[in-house]
């Protein structure tokens, strides 16, 4: 948890391009696409959704980047800042939940690619017998880091080329004539904006962990450069996924007869042999990088004396796979609450740029009577608790209707629901920012930049590497 010494500070603007391709092409980024077309958006759409959804994440991410590369300290330090030394509990033990919860997920993903290789080589495992309950949710047959950031960046993207080819080559021999894409629209009017903005919210909940936690990583970055570059590499590297995922559902369905948004059937069993391996590491790549880790800096900052980060990473797998039944959640919740996030991104890229200035005292984030604790013994920051109120918890209506059809909920907290990211985002944040505009914390208002020396020695290296 200490700042990032000088010699640590190794990443360069390609090995965060490696990482962000590490993390994008994997086999969630590829279902969020191809699943825009299995609800209703018609290809151009979809594509226009994802877009619009991880240009706004790159920004977010880029912004929130910056703060990491100037202090070079991880987020459960930063967000005390706005939060108290001690309510900045409350939002780290949320994202590490929300983090092994993801965890978990992804490993079930990525233990189905292996067991579709596995079925791919020795058909007969299908036919395992099942000795668990029904209710059980399985069954038997079922049961230095940069350098993989490099090596799966490779890979991954190879693999999924060539699954989107394979299958519009297949799709353009069987319909002859007729043409692969159809800008028809299976739904209208308002359905047709609702849903639309439904994808939107969910491509920004995709992401909206590493909104907040993009400082773990940003901290080793070699100068401010590369965070500003992050926004780029998002923008074109998840859509660019998404687009081959959106791509290979809509001109599956002259070929299959069907929308076709995973390959689990037995027709894709021969491909599933030489995907597979791939997509498996795509998964593991994702898993570590977005979840793993950031699960295991929460825990460090919770139990300092007790746990590091590979310990921290070990008690995550542990409870993300088996505490938190991931393959229950991955068969009836689609997804988290992307709006749980949003109000803490914006709250630390609030605080940080507008009301502290930029000017934060690192010391004293360390220190749980210092400024930082907001003048009371709890260590609580009310300006942010009420942001955080306001911002959370009216989407949680829509929220336990997605959960349980059968409780009743007007219509408006189902939309509210379908924006509850950009609702939570910007209501928390304008909140936050009036709260501290109108009652402002002055002990906590510093007149020295812990970052201005960093930024010249950042700008010195800068210009001595263009020299």
């Amino acid at each position: 948890m200490d700042p990032t010494p000088p010699e640590d500070r190794t990443w360069d603007t390609w090995d965060y391009f490696a990482y962000w391709i590490c993390d994008a092409f994997s086999i969630s980024i590829w279902e969020q696409g191809s699943s825009m077309v299995a609800v209703g958006l018609n290809w151009k759409l979809s594509i226009v959704c994802v877009s619009i959804g991880f240009f706004i994440m790159g920004i977010i991410i880029s912004i929130n980047g910056v703060i990491g590369a100037r202090l070079r300290i991880p987020f459960p330090l930063i967000i005390r800042s706005s939060f108290g030394i001690f309510f900045s509990w409350i939002t780290v033990i949320s994202r590490c939940i929300l983090a092994i919860f993801w965890l978990g997920v992804g490993a079930v993903t990525g233990g189905q690619s292996m067991q579709q290789l596995i079925n791919a080589i020795w058909p007969s495992f299908w036919n395992v017998p099942d000795h668990l309950p029904d209710n059980i949710g399985m069954t038997t047959a079922g049961t230095h880091i940069r350098w993989f950031f490099r090596f799966k960046s490779i890979i991954a993207p190879v693999v999924m080329i060539a699954i989107m080819g394979t299958t519009v080559h297949s799709a353009d021999v069987s319909a002859g004539d007729t043409p692969l894409l159809t800008d028809a629209n299976p739904l209208h009017g308002s359905l047709l904006a609702w849903s639309f903005l439904a994808n939107h919210n969910s491509c920004l909940g995709s992401y909206a962990m590493l909104g907040v936690n993009i400082p773990d990583f940003s901290r080793y970055s070699k100068s401010l450069r590369t965070q500003w570059w992050q926004a780029f590499h998002i923008l074109a590297i998840f859509t660019v996924v998404t687009i081959l995922g959106i791509m290979t559902a809509a001109v599956s369905e002259p070929l299959y007869e069907e929308i076709v948004d995973n390959w689990r059937s037995p027709r894709g069993r021969a491909g599933a042999a030489f995907v597979s391996i791939g997509l498996a590491i795509a998964q593991i790549g994702m898993n570590v990088s977005a979840n793993s880790i950031s699960a295991a800096n929460d825990l460090v900052s919770i139990f300092p004396k007790y746990i590091n980060i590979r310990r921290g990473q070990i008690i995550a797998a542990f409870i993300s796979c088996w505490a938190f039944v991931p393959w229950e959640i991955l068969a009836k919740v689609c997804h988290s609450p992307p709006f749980r996030l949003g109000p803490i991104s914006a709250m630390m890229m609030a605080d940080y740029y507008i009301i502290k200035g930029r000017k934060l005292s690192v010391p004293q984030l360390y220190d749980p009577k210092g400024i930082y604790s907001y003048g009371n013994v709890y260590g609580i920051n009310w300006r942010a608790a009420l942001a955080m109120f306001i911002g959370f918890v009216p989407p949680l209506p829509g929220l336990i209707n997605t959960i349980n059809t059968t409780i009743p909920v007007s219509t408006g907290a189902i939309h509210l629901f379908d924006i509850g990211y950009l609702y939570s985002f910007f209501m928390a944040g304008t909140i936050y920012v009036i709260l501290s505009k109108v009652f402002p914390a002055k002990e906590t208002l510093c007149e020295m930049d812990f970052g201005e020396r960093h930024d010249h020695e950042s700008s010195h290296s800068d210009e001595k590497a263009e020299a």
